[in-house]
């Protein structure tokens, strides 16, 4: 009997497994619009579809159309998810990408994969053709001329699209500061179709090869852009600040500039720290430089007085040969040019925030709550395994992760440190109430700075536009239009993250192929009962060492911020993921 039930238990289905398992898939394919990523093999007398992104719930799939299809060698395919007879999860092979491994198919894949689309329909395009750069008298009309300010860009080197400029004046009561909005709101009028397609893609993707932009490119990197020279329309925040860097004053209005400069943060810095020494005619651009460093030394000087956290979670670089080939994937060295644009970014949005908020009237709010009391808990666990002791039972106050972060400054488990902290957090979101931002210590907090890329950011400068021009209330804009938009726009933000570390990640399986076999150093991230997260030193990367290819695993063996050696077992391209094992 005991020998019968076990037969019949080995080869009963786990019921709670499989509709586990059917949920993760269907979540899975969900957010993939339906679509699957995979490779067809024969089996038996029939093709089956192998997918890759939820292969780990399901081995293989059946194919709708299989009697068309002619798998090549190795091929990767596009299939859209079907229901097929006895409600069964299959798919319908819709194209054939390229051979697997490739890199040019693998980055196409990743377009596929999410159904992206770097081309705008033909409505949209034929929209956008009629927008012309020529600005005619009635633009200016109510605009703040500012064409004589030295007021230029500063962006990173491989951007195309430039939507904020700023500029500087030293005055009696301490700081003149501009910051000007490129006014996609001009162009992009409510309910035409290219505020529809702007809405539903609610953000620009940033691939590591490609950008999947939320406006056709003669918006966004034309008649939007402020590039250097040219006569551009856009939204101003004027800020007054006192000789301690603190805000006396601020108006807001719509205005035209000429950008006198298209700078990038890695020239900023060096002439900041004397490495280039610009031309006498640009004198006044040097002084206007330092009276950025100065002003923004003192604005985060108050800021982190009022809580600011600082986390110290370097973002990827690319790197790239003369012929545009990605050859390395670097931690982003966050300069001196990157931290002043930041803190006039914050600024301004803190501004327009507080100015919508006490003219009561609905908006779009960027918000960010305080970590919930289990993650704090787990969050203070964590610190006492790398060494920093606290009251487990108390709340997670602004000044106390600042002393965290203090604690671990120069120390090895600094990133570790950064890291938990950062996982404590709850994510940053769009809402259409005001509940004040955690993260920046700020009461009022919106994005109004980046209206190229950022759908939010263009409801914001809508709203201005009612205020500005002192207009009755859009009928659009109440509490319910506003919470739609925020959602929608909440949910392509998570979405847009996801694919663009997909995108990084695959690039770093390709660059990590050259290593396999090499042995470096690495610090341990996270552990899992399944195994352990490594960062690598010596190349910005993260990898995996299963379980079973640790003998004798336990947990408690390991601690995260753990330096240990590690060998480059493989790339592993399907997944994107990078395989490791102990160095013996």
């Amino acid at each position: 009997m005991n020998k019968e039930y076990r037969r019949s238990k080995k080869h009963r289905p786990n019921t709670d497994n499989t509709n586990d398992n059917n949920r993760k898939a269907r979540n899975q394919i969900e957010k993939n619009a339906g679509f699957l990523i995979g490779t067809i093999n024969e089996t038996g007398k029939h093709y089956y579809f192998y997918p890759r992104k939820i292969g780990k719930y399901f081995d293989r799939l059946p194919i709708q159309n299989e009697k068309l299809i002619k798998p090549g060698i190795n091929g990767l395919y596009l299939a859209k998810v079907v229901e097929i007879p006895r409600k069964k999860l299959g798919v319908k092979i819709e194209k054939c990408i390229g051979k697997a491994g490739n890199l040019d198919n693998e980055r196409e894949s990743l377009i596929f994969e999410y159904q992206l689309s770097q081309s705008f329909s033909h409505t949209v395009e034929s929209e956008t053709e009629k927008l012309t750069p020529k600005i005619l008298k009635s633009d200016l009309t109510d605009r703040t001329d500012l064409r004589s300010k030295l007021i230029f860009t500063i962006d990173g080197e491989r951007a195309r699209d430039y939507d904020d400029a700023v500029g500087i004046e030293k005055i009696n009561s301490g700081y003149r500061l501009w910051v000007s909005i490129a006014d996609v709101s001009h162009y992009v009028k409510e309910d035409s179709e290219l505020d529809k397609e702007a809405y539903k893609r609610a953000t620009s993707i940033y691939l590591v090869k490609n950008v999947i932009p939320m406006l056709p490119e003669k918006l966004s990197n034309d008649l939007c852009s402020l590039v250097p020279g040219k006569n551009r329309l856009t939204k101003t925040v004027e800020i007054i600040f006192d000789h301690d860097g603190k805000v006396k004053n601020y108006k807001i209005y719509n205005s035209i500039i000429k950008s006198k400069h298209r700078l990038t943060y890695t020239k900023v810095s060096e002439i900041l720290n004397g490495i280039v020494i610009i031309s006498e005619n640009q004198k006044s651009l040097y002084e206007s430089l330092k009276l950025m460093q100065e002003l923004f030394q003192k604005i985060k000087s108050i800021r982190l007085s009022n809580g600011y956290i600082d986390l110290n979670i370097p973002d990827a670089e690319i790197v790239e040969d003369d012929k545009g080939n990605v050859i390395d994937i670097v931690r982003l060295r966050r300069d001196v040019a990157h931290e002043i644009i930041e803190q006039f970014m914050i600024s301004a949005n803190e501004a327009v925030a507080e100015f919508i908020s006490k003219a009561r009237r609905y908006s779009i709010y960027r918000v960010h709550e305080t970590p919930d009391p289990e993650s704090i808990i787990e969050l203070k666990n964590n610190l006492s395994g790398l060494g920093y002791k606290s009251k487990k039972n108390s709340l997670l106050h602004q000044k106390e992760v600042q002393k965290i972060l203090s604690f671990f400054v120069n120390k090895k488990q600094e990133y570790a440190a950064n890291l938990f902290l950062l996982r404590s957090m709850k994510r940053a979101m769009y809402s259409s109430k005001n509940t004040g931002h955690f993260g920046l210590g700020s009461r009022y907090y919106t994005h109004f700075t980046s209206p190229i890329r950022r759908y939010p950011d263009l409801i914001v400068h809508r709203v201005l536009n009612t205020l500005i021009h002192n207009n009755n209330i859009n009928s659009n804009f109440d509490q319910e239009y506003m919470t739609k938009v925020c959602n929608n726009c909440t949910a392509k933000e998570v979405l847009s993250d996801e694919i663009e570390r997909e995108s990084v990640k695959l690039e770093r399986a390709f660059i990590i192929k050259n290593y396999v076999g090499d042995i470096m150093k690495g610090f341990i991230i996270s552990i899992k009962p399944f195994g352990i997260f490594v960062e690598l030193e010596e190349i910005f990367a993260e990898g995996f060492i299963p379980r079973r290819g640790i003998k004798g695993y336990r947990e408690k063996d390991y601690y995260i911020g753990q330096e240990i050696d590690v060998k480059i077992k493989n790339a592993d391209i399907d997944n994107r993921r990078v395989r490791l094992e102990l160095a013996l």
